[in-house]
């Protein structure tokens, strides 16, 4: 891209750091260029009409523009602003730990229009259906978001002796289920453990320790659902909240073991619940 030449494209806004008295850098998820760095002046000043599309979470139409090797903002059209977040600190706080996710995920240059997509229907949730449980919203989020980076367990076979399982340990190192049979042949679990321990480590000798987490047969069905789901249905998965909760604490060690890192927002997440 030549200096001056611009292009514009729909993006929500990841992160935003104040830069000087009224200028604001920001990381744009967009469907075709993935995160995008964007320097916006004077956005910060009530007079700027760029005022409301430049803000945490807001979804917008952007015209950007290459000046001194750096893309800076030209134009921005509001598309949606999520403006209850706000005013809910749990969705809040959501929100900023799935930010988060796709700051460590996402690379520049290279789009996903699904994981967008997954953003914006999450963002929507959490911020115009606040009966909606904040916490189904998040592992909704956290197993779809592993599909659509390719890493999905194999919740179909126990890994152990090939079998159709319906339920047993999701095994975090290896990214599949064990079956009861399997994982207590193996040594992997130890049946003197106290039942529904989690997460427990194993392993048989001369093995590395595996981190197995339990799934029932009810939290297996919800994560296969939301995993192959249309897009604007993998929320709507009828399960008990206890479903929910013992999915939600599978998926949650599953992706953060996967990407190396626990996001400082998962922290404030559990402070605000």
């Amino acid at each position: 891209m030549g200096e001056h030449e611009s292009f514009t494209t729909d993006a929500v806004i990841l992160k935003m750091v104040d830069r000087g008295e009224s200028d604001r850098l920001v990381t744009l998820l967009s469907a075709d260029r993935g995160l995008i760095p964007v320097l916006c002046r004077g956005v910060r000043t009530l007079k700027s009409r760029r005022f409301a599309a430049i803000q945490l979470f807001s979804y917008a139409e952007m015209t950007l523009r290459e000046h001194q090797g750096m893309l800076s903002l030209s134009e921005a059209t509001l598309k949606e602003n999520f403006f209850e977040l706000r005013e809910r600190l749990p969705a809040f706080a959501a929100a900023s730990y799935f930010a988060d996710l796709l700051l460590t995920v996402c690379v520049e240059g290279e789009g996903d229009s699904d994981i967008l997509r997954l953003f914006l229907n999450a963002l929507y949730l959490l911020a115009k259906r606040p009966a909606y449980p904040v916490g189904q919203v998040k592992t909704a989020f956290e197993i779809r978001l592993a599909a659509d980076m390719g890493i999905q367990p194999d919740l179909l076979h126990c890994a152990g002796c090939g079998k159709a399982a319906k339920e047993g340990f999701l095994d975090l190192s290896a990214g599949s289920l064990l079956c009861d049979d399997c994982a207590f042949a193996n040594q992997k679990v130890d049946p003197k453990a106290p039942e529904g321990a989690s997460p427990a480590a194993f392993a048989g000798d001369g093995e590395a320790p595996h981190v197995l987490i339990p799934l029932g047969q009810e939290a297996v069905r919800l994560w296969q659902y939301v995993t192959a789901a249309p897009a604007q249905k993998l929320f709507s998965f009828a399960a008990p909240p206890s479903v929910w909760a013992e999915a939600g604490r599978a998926s949650e060690k599953y992706l953060t073991y996967a990407l190396g890192k626990i996001p400082g927002t998962l922290t404030f997440y559990y402070d605000m619940i």
